[in-house]
């Protein structure tokens, strides 16, 4: 990397708007603030973790110029902010990549980066791009230069100040749907995955569904998950298409934002809606060696081409596996060798495929000394025994277990394992570590039931996530969306469009307006909601 932005970047360090705090404001020497500075690091041994990287998978912080700063000639002087920054959003990137190649998705991201600094209030340069994505800042330019030519403004600090605020791509991308364009017509003009157009469009309906609900930009911006700044855009985009000659595009819009419609039936995880003889079961037949190599190379060698050539050659490599290893038959008695989803995978964006989650390799005790003691018992306490067992058992191995599988493994239907997961889960306060429960699939709501009781009983999220194998991040998550419905009930919003704005299921919103029935009844009686004391 060239000096001169290596110096940059350096200026915007930790370490160095430390050492301007001790110069400037304590009125340090430079010797004696740089001394400081070493022997602190030196004796909480700083070097060991890097604060920047502590977060979410595929997210990272980053210190850049806060959006109020104005130029000075020394860039250490500035006022900074930290930043959570997406940098790589797995699956949609994924897309992008193979349908539009590295450069595609260095487009996609310098959108997404920017985009994101300026919500948070900063802004970053092209040495910041630059350090970010791991190329040259005369790539940068490059590339900043040929979006510019298609009218794409990528808004860096230089563009932010020279020209001001531009729209958000987002904003930009929602247009072009509103000018009757399709889906793949917007991702080859934004180098965008349908994903996150879908996402998007879906985010500008319920912004839309809140304007007629006469909600003000802050509370929209509460309800829809996103940033004021986006909110106000949406709305302003909004008002110049509310015309006769977008109003179907708009009622479009707004039916496919709703889950209960049915244009938007697809189920995140890869599930679809059942025709003919088709059953679940299809899926376990899919988590293969072979569809786990097809993930790795896509994802971990970042093979870029034919799915069809990437199959090809998976398929070779499944050849020479068989002939230089033969199957062999070194399990224990008792216990099944099972290839399941792995718990290094991330909750599955809309439309994934079961093949594409990262799968693991576990060893389970299907029958061991305890099931010979119950062999005389009711046969509902043997069998959940066993399915306790069994899932406790993959989760320590790094597997998620489904309902399909633990049904095969015990030759039970779906509906009996998950009634006696249903009794366990009551009985004991606890969420077992099934694929449903970790990666937040499916229709079952059992383990939001039960964290958001024990948030009601006054107990900090952090200490919910230590009892029900669930992470900080999603206990957050339910606990953020319980907060929108209880607040859309108090503005008197029906259940039908609780679940049009929140975007989430309607059993799930019954089952949070059941807690709230419990713990707040005043918020169903017959007056006025706004005059309900929580």
């Amino acid at each position: 990397m060239e000096k001169a932005v290596q110096v940059r970047l350096e200026a915007k360090s930790r370490d160095s708007q430390l050492f301007e705090s001790f110069v400037h404001q304590f009125e340090f020497s430079p010797k004696t603030a740089e001394a400081i500075i070493e022997t602190v690091k030196e004796t909480y041994e700083l070097h060991r973790f890097d604060p920047d990287m502590d977060g979410e998978p595929g997210k990272i912080k980053k210190q850049v110029i806060s959006i109020n700063a104005k130029h000075c000639p020394q860039l250490r002087e500035l006022p900074m902010v930290t930043v959570t920054l997406t940098l790589d959003q797995f699956m949609e990137d994924q897309e992008v990549r193979r349908q539009f190649g590295s450069r595609g998705l260095r487009h996609t991201r310098f959108c997404r980066l920017t985009d994101e600094a300026i919500d948070q209030g900063g802004v970053l340069t092209q040495e910041d791009l630059a350090d970010l994505l791991e190329v040259d800042v005369r790539t940068i330019r490059r590339d900043i230069k040929h979006l510019t030519q298609k009218n794409i403004r990528v808004q860096t600090r230089g563009a932010y100040h020279d020209i001001g605020p531009t729209l958000s791509h987002k904003v930009w991308i929602v247009g072009l749907y509103l000018q009757y364009k399709t889906y793949s017509e917007i991702a080859r003009k934004t180098k965008h995955s349908t994903t996150s157009i879908k996402r998007y469009i879906k985010d500008f309906g319920r912004v839309v569904m809140c304007v007629k609900k006469e909600l003000s930009v802050a509370e929209t911006a509460h309800i829809a998950g996103i940033s004021e700044r986006i909110t106000s855009e949406y709305l302003d985009l909004f008002h110049d298409y509310n015309t006769l000659e977008y109003a179907d595009r708009i009622e479009d819009i707004i039916t496919r934002s709703n889950p209960s419609s049915p244009l938007d039936k697809g189920k995140k995880g890869g599930y679809t809606i059942m025709k003919n003889n088709q059953t679940k079961e299809s899926g376990i037949t899919k988590r293969t060696f072979r569809s786990a190599l097809i993930e790795m190379l896509e994802s971990e060698y970042k093979l870029i081409g034919s799915h069809k050539v990437i199959e090809l050659i998976a398929d070779d490599i499944c050849q020479l596996r068989d002939e230089f290893y033969p199957k062999s038959h070194e399990t224990s008695f008792g216990n099944l060798t099972w290839v399941t989803t792995s718990c290094e995978n991330e909750k599955p964006k809309l439309g994934q495929r079961i093949e594409d989650y990262k799968a693991q390799r576990i060893d389970l005790p299907l029958i061991n000394e305890e099931d010979l003691k119950l062999v005389n018992g009711k046969s509902a306490i043997r069998d959940q025994v066993k399915i306790v067992r069994l899932i406790n058992s993959a989760f320590e191995q790094g597997g998620l277990l489904t309902l399909e599988e633990i049904g095969l493994m015990i030759n039970r239907s779906t509906m009996t394992v998950s009634k006696r997961i249903q009794e366990y889960q009551e009985e004991h306060q606890v969420i077992l570590p099934i694929k449903g429960n970790q990666l937040d699939i499916g229709p079952g709501v059992t383990h939001k039931r039960i964290i958001i009781e024990l948030y009601e009983k006054q107990v900090a999220p952090p200490d919910i996530a230590k009892r029900p194998h669930h992470s900080l991040e999603a206990v957050n998550r339910y606990i953020k969306d319980y907060e929108k419905v209880k607040f859309l009930v108090r503005r008197g919003i029906d259940t039908d469009d609780i679940v049009h704005l929140t975007g989430r299921g309607k059993k799930v919103i019954k089952q949070y307006m059941e807690i709230l029935n419990r713990h707040y009844p005043a918020l169903f009686e017959d007056k006025c909601p706004e005059q309900t004391d929580e």
